[in-house]
């Protein structure tokens, strides 16, 4: 689900007909925070991406940011903040609260998709690194445990179990 946070009606359906018409079939509107920040507890894994506009008159979009990032499931979900007020003081507010990218409105409809879809890509990148980081902790494991039965094998007889002379010449060292 995408979930888009907006206040005004006209900007809620402006951006789900963008989405909806690049594909984005499942986006959630809502112009409340604490509505959306229910969403995102309640529903952590199915928010694959949120759209954060800056000002809302129910709370503020960096807040919000900054409230999702210390749920440990939204660690890895990206959040972009949607702004009409320009300035450059917004960059560095919303990329410390922890937002993946910003829009500036009023946006084309493709650099909204363009910024979604790599938003979303690059998820799914990480959700990939971190399984596969996770396979090699496993097979490092695996390979941990076969040396010490290597190691064990290879210091013992087979036939008496006794410590063979590698095993001495080791105790000696």
């Amino acid at each position: 689900m995408i979930l888009v946070v907006e206040d005004s009606a006209d900007q809620q359906r402006l951006i789900k007909q963008m989405l909806t018409s690049a594909g984005y079939k499942d986006v959630h509107l809502t112009d409340s925070v604490a509505e959306a920040l229910r969403i995102l507890k309640e529903q952590p894994a199915s928010v694959e991406l949120a759209l954060v506009d800056f000002m809302l008159s129910s709370g503020d979009g960096i807040d919000l940011i900054r409230e999702a990032r210390r749920m440990p499931d939204l660690r890895d979900t990206p959040f972009l903040l949607v702004t009409g007020r320009a300035g450059p003081e917004i960059i560095p507010q919303a990329l410390e609260a922890g937002a993946a990218d910003f829009i500036f409105k009023p946006f084309h409809w493709m650099e909204l998709v363009s910024r979604v879809r790599n938003a979303l890509r690059l998820r799914m990148e990480i959700s990939r690194r971190i399984a596969r980081e996770a396979e090699l902790i496993t097979s490092q494991r695996e390979l941990e445990e076969a040396f010490r039965k290597l190691e064990s094998i290879s210091n013992q007889d087979s036939l008496t179990g006794v410590s063979n002379r590698r095993k001495l010449d080791e105790h000696l060292d």
